[in-house]
């Protein structure tokens, strides 16, 4: 009888060959071995194969999960949680020599390249993730992001509307959407999307602030004001707040103003962007 790594190598290969010989071969390994995600990434592979695009998304969705009990990705996962990317790289290396259609330990693996300043590399890794499973959310907002941040905004959207479209949308991505959306020139989607945001949190103060970038963009100087005030009110210490209000013709600073810019100078743990910001803020009210 054929070990589960003999079946799983078998099942692959009729894979490679375009065989639907091997969906069989991923049910039956899932018949003795229920949630195993290296069967289940099969399944979906061999889903996919045969054009069963919502069936290969949900066995791709089941993966994920599975991983999450896979100790050789737990570690690594903590290792990024340590900030100890030598370790998590040589673990995620080893299950990918392994395990090469591993599309968990492939994003991974981007995220240790972008962290160490790799970012072609992990760009190119995150592909390769959404090449062995297209339905991978995780992955396609993480290259979303990756792509928002070097100025790749159409290219980032069109991801985030493919995430949409599979009904996965999370919190995280309704945010980075409505930043993609602000930057390509969309600003009423943008402001619509962020309002939506703030109606289910609205103690999210950086939102608020983005929120209020956009609508000082679009001429509302009221609402920009009062949604700068409402980020304040959450966050005293956001100096990129206090400094956008001065930048403000219209605003004058009270003592009050003074008075909370100080205390939020004092916060030990101030960065130096917001020391920065703040110290400009309070030139502007002297």
């Amino acid at each position: 009888m054929a070990t589960k790594d003999e079946a799983l190598e078998h099942g692959y290969q009729l894979l490679g060959r375009g065989s639907p010989m091997a969906l069989t071969q991923a049910s039956e390994i899932l018949k003795q071995y229920p949630n195993d995600p290296r069967g289940l990434r099969l399944l979906g592979a061999a889903r996919r194969l045969t054009g069963d695009a919502p069936g290969a998304a949900e066995a791709e969705r089941l993966a994920v999960g599975a991983a999450a009990f896979d100790r050789p990705l737990v570690e690594a996962a903590q290792a990024l949680i340590d900030n100890d990317m030598p370790i998590a790289e040589r673990l995620l290396k080893d299950r990918l020599r392994q395990d090469p259609f591993d599309f968990t330990a492939v994003r991974m693996l981007a995220e240790v390249a972008a962290r160490i300043g790799r970012v072609n590399d992990s760009e190119n890794l995150l592909r390769r993730a959404l090449q062995l499973a297209p339905s991978f959310t995780e992955a396609k907002y993480n290259l979303a992001k990756m792509l928002h941040d070097q100025g790749r905004s159409p290219e980032a959207l069109v991801l985030l509307d493919e995430i949409d479209a599979d009904g996965t949308t999370a919190e995280p991505h309704r945010g980075l959407r409505a930043a993609v959306l602000g930057r390509v020139g969309r600003y009423d989607e943008a402001i619509a999307s962020y309002r939506n945001l703030l109606e289910r949190k609205p103690g999210e103060s950086k939102v608020w602030m983005s929120l209020a970038h956009l609508l000082k963009t679009v001429g509302d100087q009221a609402g920009s004001i009062d949604a700068y005030r409402r980020s304040i009110a959450i966050q005293p210490t956001l100096g990129e707040v206090w400094w956008s209000l001065a930048n403000l013709k219209t605003v004058r600073f009270t003592k009050e103003d003074a008075a909370a810019m100080l205390a939020a100078l004092a916060s030990p743990d101030l960065s130096d962007d917001d020391q920065l910001h703040l110290h400009f803020a309070l030139g502007k009210f002297h």
